[in-house]
């Protein structure tokens, strides 16, 4: 579904819905970045984003919790924390450990 259609679909929907799949875009850009980070041997820049990803989409799915929202929006808004967490799935474990001074 393109950027559009989210929004069209969000137009007339509770503030709660809308607030979600905002942290849900960028949890996946995020994730996305995370990925990348790792790629390039970047590990630290990867662990960041993957905590700051994996922290919205906690947020997000707890206003998707939520009784007030319903309906098609709600269902785009749990389809794209799927594929957030898919991503977020696919990365490895990342373990830093801190370096000794001196």
């Amino acid at each position: 579904m393109t950027p559009l259609a989210s929004e069209q679909l969000c137009a007339n929907q509770p503030e709660g819905l809308e607030l979600a799949l905002s942290q849900l875009k960028v949890a996946r850009v995020f994730a996305d970045f995370s990925l990348t980070s790792y790629s390039m041997g970047k590990l630290q820049h990867a662990t960041d984003a993957r905590s700051k990803a994996e922290h919205l989409c906690r947020s997000a799915a707890a206003r998707l919790a939520a009784p007030e929202t319903y309906g098609s929006p709600a269902d785009f808004a749990e389809s794209m924390l799927r594929g957030v967490l898919n991503t977020l799935a696919n990365l490895p474990e990342l373990s830093l450990r801190a370096r000794a001074a001196g």
